[in-house]
């Protein structure tokens, strides 16, 4: 199986204007649709034979239903009939998403999905709560992730989410709470678990799980020395290629145009 993994857009039809703090940030940077297009263009000439392309939230900024349709219909044109899985971030309006995306009634249910490619389910699992940038997982979270590993049974499984698991990986937390899951993943056939929010790329091991965190479409924030954060323009994708369970390939293209968008004491 071969994946296109992006995360972290963040886009809007149009930004607020503003010139200091994290709004002067999303002002400042180019639309996500500019380095968005470029990036799909350019992995699907390298890797002309995707069997699907992975979103792990932040697709819109606080965005409106019609943000939402107009980046879903940016995506499929780019990708043709690529399928396209998504989960939702902390900046993701749920009412919008269900509107906007999925062409239904506005909701303020998680969205949780799983898709199946042959012997593979890929599982989109919302940890997302909009305003908490540290996401949450409830009981009722947990209990959906439980049924859905059962559902699947012997089926090989790519688990994505937005939040990052991982304390070192990066200066702002990591979800909270996570007693129950490395117990939950354990005996299952976990072929990797992929997530964004931190817009930084990683790669690592969640106990015995492959585990790899991608670049984010929009910007990257730098904490400096004196505790000061710099936003920096870049963004990136990662490729996978799973064979038998096994991710026997790991790709990572991460683009810097070089601007700083914003420097300030967060």
């Amino acid at each position: 199986m071969k994946i296109l993994h992006i995360s972290d857009i963040h886009y809007r039809q149009s930004y607020e204007s503003c010139e200091k703090g994290y709004k002067a940030v999303l002002y400042r940077m180019q639309s996500p649709l500019e380095p968005l297009g470029r990036c799909l263009a350019q992995a699907r000439e390298a890797y002309p034979d995707l069997d699907c392309l992975l979103i792990s939230g932040d697709l819109t900024e606080d965005g409106t239903a019609q943000d939402y349709a107009q980046l879903r219909q940016f995506i499929e044109d780019q990708v043709g009939g690529l399928p396209v899985v998504v989960t939702l971030g902390n900046h993701d309006n749920k009412a919008s998403f269900y509107q906007g995306w999925l062409g239904q009634e506005p909701s303020s249910e998680p969205y949780n999905c799983v898709a199946h490619f042959g012997d593979t389910a890929i599982i989109s699992w919302d940890t997302s709560v909009q305003g908490n940038p540290d996401g949450i997982i409830t009981p009722q979270q947990m209990q959906w992730l439980k049924d859905a590993f059962a559902q699947i049974q012997d089926r090989h499984i790519i688990l994505m989410t937005h939040h990052h698991f991982m304390e070192h990986q990066a200066s702002v937390p990591a979800i909270p709470d996570q007693k129950e899951f490395p117990e939950l993943l354990r005996d299952r056939q976990i072929d990797c678990l992929l997530c964004g929010h931190t817009h930084h790329k990683f790669a690592y091991f969640y106990g015995d799980v492959p585990y790899y965190t991608v670049d984010g479409m929009s910007f990257y924030a730098d904490l400096l020395m004196n505790g000061a954060v710099r936003f920096r323009e870049t963004y990136g994708y990662n490729y996978y290629k799973i064979d038998d369970g096994m991710v026997s390939e790991h790709r990572t293209a991460t683009f810097n145009t070089g601007k700083v968008l914003d420097t300030m004491f967060w």
